[in-house]
Protein backbone atom coordinates (compact mmCIF):
# COMPACT_ATOMS: atom_id res chain seq x y z
CA UNK A 1 0.00 0.00 0.00
CA UNK A 2 1.31 3.37 -0.98
CA UNK A 3 2.16 6.22 1.23
CA UNK A 4 -0.20 9.74 1.57
CA UNK A 5 2.31 11.44 3.75
CA UNK A 6 5.42 12.22 5.14
CA UNK A 7 6.22 14.09 7.80
CA UNK A 8 9.41 15.73 8.95
CA UNK A 9 11.20 16.81 12.48
CA UNK A 10 14.46 18.30 13.10
CA UNK A 11 16.73 19.78 15.98
CA UNK A 12 14.86 17.17 18.30
CA UNK A 13 18.33 17.25 20.92
CA UNK A 14 16.67 14.72 22.75
CA UNK A 15 19.67 14.64 25.10
CA UNK A 16 18.32 17.61 26.55
CA UNK A 17 15.06 16.00 27.52
CA UNK A 18 16.51 13.25 29.24
CA UNK A 19 18.80 16.02 31.42
CA UNK A 20 15.69 17.51 32.47
CA UNK A 21 13.30 14.55 32.77
CA UNK A 22 12.75 12.45 36.20
CA UNK A 23 12.29 9.28 35.00
CA UNK A 24 10.24 7.63 37.42
CA UNK A 25 7.64 9.88 35.62
CA UNK A 26 8.35 8.62 31.54
CA UNK A 27 4.99 8.44 30.71
CA UNK A 28 4.75 11.89 30.56
CA UNK A 29 7.87 12.59 28.45
CA UNK A 30 6.53 9.82 26.10
CA UNK A 31 3.29 11.79 25.55
CA UNK A 32 4.93 15.02 25.19
CA UNK A 33 7.26 13.38 22.54
CA UNK A 34 4.65 11.85 20.91
CA UNK A 35 2.39 14.72 20.69
CA UNK A 36 4.85 16.68 18.94
CA UNK A 37 5.82 14.04 16.25
CA UNK A 38 3.41 14.61 13.06
CA UNK A 39 0.58 12.23 12.00
CA UNK A 40 1.84 10.61 8.75
CA UNK A 41 2.50 6.97 7.38
CA UNK A 42 5.91 8.53 7.09
CA UNK A 43 8.68 10.13 9.29
CA UNK A 44 12.40 11.84 8.59
CA UNK A 45 14.22 12.52 11.16
CA UNK A 46 16.47 15.66 9.67
CA UNK A 47 19.37 15.87 11.97
CA UNK A 48 20.49 16.37 15.28
CA UNK A 49 18.58 13.89 16.85
CA UNK A 50 20.84 13.96 20.00
CA UNK A 51 24.11 15.77 20.76
CA UNK A 52 25.97 12.55 19.99
CA UNK A 53 23.45 10.55 18.53
CA UNK A 54 25.05 6.94 19.82
CA UNK A 55 23.57 9.10 23.15
CA UNK A 56 20.41 8.36 21.62
CA UNK A 57 20.56 4.66 21.95
CA UNK A 58 22.19 4.55 25.25
CA UNK A 59 19.16 6.83 27.32
CA UNK A 60 15.68 6.34 27.41
CA UNK A 61 15.86 6.66 23.66
CA UNK A 62 15.95 3.52 22.22
CA UNK A 63 12.12 2.66 23.84
CA UNK A 64 11.51 6.02 22.57
CA UNK A 65 12.75 5.10 19.20
CA UNK A 66 11.40 1.66 19.04
CA UNK A 67 7.54 3.24 19.86
CA UNK A 68 8.32 5.61 16.80
CA UNK A 69 9.43 2.75 14.17
CA UNK A 70 5.81 1.55 15.52
CA UNK A 71 4.17 4.48 14.99
CA UNK A 72 5.48 5.09 11.10
CA UNK A 73 5.81 2.75 8.38
CA UNK A 74 9.58 3.82 7.94
CA UNK A 75 11.51 6.06 9.25
CA UNK A 76 14.23 8.08 7.64
CA UNK A 77 17.03 9.56 9.43
CA UNK A 78 19.53 12.00 8.08
CA UNK A 79 22.45 12.83 11.00
CA UNK A 80 23.17 16.30 11.43
CA UNK A 81 26.21 18.10 13.35
CA UNK A 82 25.04 17.16 16.39
CA UNK A 83 25.05 14.24 16.08
CA UNK A 84 28.88 13.20 15.46
CA UNK A 85 29.72 16.26 17.52
CA UNK A 86 32.16 13.95 19.47
CA UNK A 87 33.32 11.47 17.14
CA UNK A 88 33.45 11.09 13.84
CA UNK A 89 30.72 10.30 11.34
CA UNK A 90 31.93 7.00 10.32
CA UNK A 91 32.60 6.02 13.83
CA UNK A 92 29.42 7.73 14.94
CA UNK A 93 27.36 6.13 12.18
CA UNK A 94 28.64 2.72 12.80
CA UNK A 95 27.72 2.34 16.44
CA UNK A 96 24.29 3.46 15.80
CA UNK A 97 23.71 0.85 13.00
CA UNK A 98 24.95 -1.82 14.99
CA UNK A 99 22.94 -0.20 18.24
CA UNK A 100 20.07 -0.45 16.15
CA UNK A 101 20.49 -4.01 15.35
CA UNK A 102 21.24 -4.75 19.08
CA UNK A 103 18.37 -3.27 20.51
CA UNK A 104 16.20 -4.54 17.48
CA UNK A 105 14.71 -1.22 16.42
CA UNK A 106 13.67 -1.72 13.09
CA UNK A 107 12.53 0.34 9.75
CA UNK A 108 14.52 3.04 10.50
CA UNK A 109 16.63 3.41 7.41
CA UNK A 110 20.07 5.93 7.98
CA UNK A 111 21.01 8.33 5.23
CA UNK A 112 23.97 9.92 4.61
CA UNK A 113 26.27 11.39 1.21
CA UNK A 114 26.07 7.70 -0.17
CA UNK A 115 22.75 6.47 0.21
CA UNK A 116 19.44 6.64 -0.51
CA UNK A 117 16.24 4.65 -0.58
CA UNK A 118 13.12 4.18 -3.14
CA UNK A 119 10.06 3.13 -1.81
CA UNK A 120 6.89 3.57 -2.41
CA UNK A 121 6.79 6.09 -5.38
CA UNK A 122 9.30 7.98 -3.24
CA UNK A 123 12.83 8.93 -3.52
CA UNK A 124 14.93 9.75 -0.20
CA UNK A 125 18.28 11.03 -0.75
CA UNK A 126 20.94 11.07 1.65
CA UNK A 127 22.87 14.13 2.79
CA UNK A 128 24.44 15.83 5.51
CA UNK A 129 27.53 18.42 6.15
Amino acid sequence: MGWKSVGIVSDLHLNWLWSEIDTTDDNVWYNEMFTMLPDSDVLVIAGDLCDDATKALSYAGHSWLKDVTCRYQSVYLVFGNHDWYTTSFVNMETKFTNLLQEQKIGNIFVLNANTYYEENDWLFVGSTL
